[in-house]
């Protein structure tokens, strides 16, 4: 009978999960998922998914960032909104770090940061391989 570390052993999966505060002191929490690379080849991550819906790439977050922020004018104080993900309305930015390829044998995060309180979701990370990787991430209430 094969053991589960001897499967995981030839399988990206994922090592440990977490939420910790993003200390900008609005409550907001980034949830970090870290993944192994058990096979013997470069694992190459290449898409992220909540809840069946994709995240889109930093790119297109940051072209609605810029959209977010009005400038004084005529003397009014500018406003600012908080940014977020256009592709999830709970969602500031993602990341894979420190780079979406992960090394033989070795780790990477992919790490979301929630605006606020946040519900369960599920998470599905996609190697270039087509591999989904499967995650439950946990609900999680801000206490100020």
């Amino acid at each position: 009978m094969v053991g589960d570390d001897a499967v995981r052993a030839t399988l990206v999966s994922v090592a440990a999960a977490h939420y910790f505060p993003t200390g900008d002191g609005k409550g907001d929490e980034t949830y970090e998922v870290v993944l192994r690379n058990g096979t013997a080849a470069p694992a190459e991550l290449s898409a992220a998914l909540l809840d069946g819906r994709e995240l889109k790439s930093a790119d297109v977050a940051a072209a609605a960032a810029l959209k977010s922020f009005s400038f004084d004018v005529g003397g009014r104080s500018a406003a600012q909104r908080r940014v977020r993900n256009p592709s999830d309305p709970d969602v500031r930015w993602w990341q894979f770090y420190p780079s979406p390829t992960i090394p033989p044998g070795g780790f990477a995060s992919f790490m979301v940061n929630f605006i606020g309180s946040t519900k369960p979701h599920s998470l599905e990370l996609r190697t270039a391989d087509g591999t989904a990787i499967c995650h439950k991430i946990p609900a999680h209430r801000v206490v100020p």
